[in-house]
């Protein structure tokens, strides 16, 4: 942990030790030396706690009395605590004034990120005690002086390396000249206007892939009537292009909402564009999301679902449910899964399904009918009917919990999202190969009985 007075200051705790640091000593109201009813003492101001005394503070007054769980954020003394909990670890960032708690949390979460790339998703206590020296040199780089510094895994491994417990890490000259280069670009991508990529990037095949995924919230009534909808969606890109490309995409006159980009995005380019809404950038190498963004507007709902229930007296239940896939009968929804609630006294239910397979679960209440491929305009119905138990006391009314689905759709956008253009400028005068692909997938997609 570093001391700095009034910036953010990180320690991690794991688990409770045996003994903690004594607490700054406070008398008890109403209670001291014989003579303390009848002169009683001056008030003794409590000093503030002192830099070493946080990590007993924090385990003391915040995990021991399970004030961990529901506040992410704790005031004793005059001190902030922030935290968060990763397996067997706490995060903390500590401050003694009004600091920007989601800068805080952001941090935060960005050194889980960093750990989890040098130790992997399994970081735990163990790894802390056996790997201190590398994760106090981590500290060192990622916070200075209470302000955020380089938090992006790739750069630090450029020139802090991970070595194993196993084994020692040797290094032939030829190996150290090459870590040396390394560290050298490292300084630049700290330094540099291009902190995300090195220079000297080299692939035989240059190809770029580029994902639309969009994830479709939406609920209708028993009439198929679209009551809510939301769109949240992002586009995920795989380059493995060489040297340092310009990429210029357009996303067309599509509306979205909550637009959120990646730091290599010309922000500068995008709002002059205009209508264009064009997306100029210098990809990192590898695997990152260049965008993300939300929409309420212009949403055609991929299935379209009507359901039918009616009661008979309290021995039956009949219910339909009626769908179809509202999207081009060139395309085809994979592996889509329909949840029908049924009520919680169901002894028996006997279901018929146009296609794909139907059964009841009795142990969640539900009936799970799985069609394998959903060909667009395909309408397909699934009738239940469902018997009760008889009981001699007062059932409570049944709730009527919506119906759900989940799906995925290859090559569809419900926004009609799509990549205007897309071109690679790359200094080697390889000709790129440029992959686009679109896929729908069901969010909370809710029908209501």
């Amino acid at each position: 942990m570093k001391d700095v007075s009034g910036r953010i200051s990180p320690l991690f705790s794991c688990g409770e030790a045996n003994d903690p640091l004594p607490l700054p000593w406070t008398p008890h109201p109403g209670r001291g030396s014989p003579v303390s009813d009848v002169n009683p003492p001056p008030p003794v101001a409590t000093p503030a706690p002192r830099s070493k005394d946080l990590p007993g503070l924090f385990r003391t007054e915040i995990l021991r009395t399970k004030k961990a769980g529901p506040a992410p954020v704790q005031n004793i003394a005059g001190v902030s605590f922030m935290h968060m909990r990763y397996n067997d670890v706490y995060f903390v960032a500590v401050c003694n004034n009004n600091a920007n708690a989601m800068l805080a949390f952001k941090f935060l979460r960005e050194l889980i990120e960093v750990l989890r790339a040098y130790f992997g998703d399994r970081f735990s206590q163990g790894e802390v005690l056996e790997n201190f020296v590398l994760i106090f040199e981590l500290l060192d780089e990622v916070v200075d002086y209470g302000f955020p510094q380089v938090v992006d895994p790739d750069i630090l491994k450029e020139y802090i390396l991970q070595k194993s417990g196993l084994s020692k890490l040797v290094l032939t000259k030829r190996k150290e000249r090459e870590q040396q280069e390394k560290a050298a670009h490292a300084r630049l991508q700290v330094t540099g206007a291009v902190g995300y990529r090195r220079e000297g990037i080299r692939y035989k095949v240059n190809e770029l892939f580029m994902d639309i995924v969009e994830s479709v919230n939406m609920l209708m009534n028993n009439k198929g009537q679209v009551l809510s909808a939301e769109v949240r969606g992002k586009i995920q890109v795989k380059c493995f292009l060489s040297g340092m490309p310009d990429i210029l995409a357009g996303l067309g006159n599509t509306r979205l909402d909550d637009v959120k980009f990646h730091q290599c995005v010309n922000l500068a380019r995008f709002h002059a564009s205009g209508a264009k809404q064009e997306v100029a950038f210098t990809p990192p190498d590898g695997e990152f999301t260049l965008m993300t963004y939300r929409s309420s507007e212009g949403i055609t709902p991929p299935f379209v679902v009507q359901t039918t229930l009616t009661e008979h007296g309290k021995s039956r239940v009949e219910v339909m449910v009626k769908i179809k896939a509202d999207f081009d009968p060139k395309l085809a929804a994979l592996n889509t899964v329909v949840t029908v609630p049924v009520p919680r006294y169901t002894s028996k239910v006997k279901c018929e399904a146009q296609v794909g397979k139907a059964k009841w679960d009795n142990g969640k209440d539900c009936i799970t009918w799985k069609i394998k491929k959903f060909t667009g305009q395909q309408m397909y119905l699934l009738f239940a009917d469902c018997a009760l138990i008889s009981t001699l006391g007062d059932k409570k009314p049944w709730a009527r919990p919506p119906v759900s689905m989940e799906f995925n759709v290859p090559a569809l956008s419900t926004l009609g999202m799509k990549l205007s253009y897309l071109k690679i400028w790359e200094r080697s005068g390889i000709t790129p190969e440029k992959w686009v692909r679109k896929i729908t997938e069901s969010g909370d997609y809710q029908i209501r009985l």
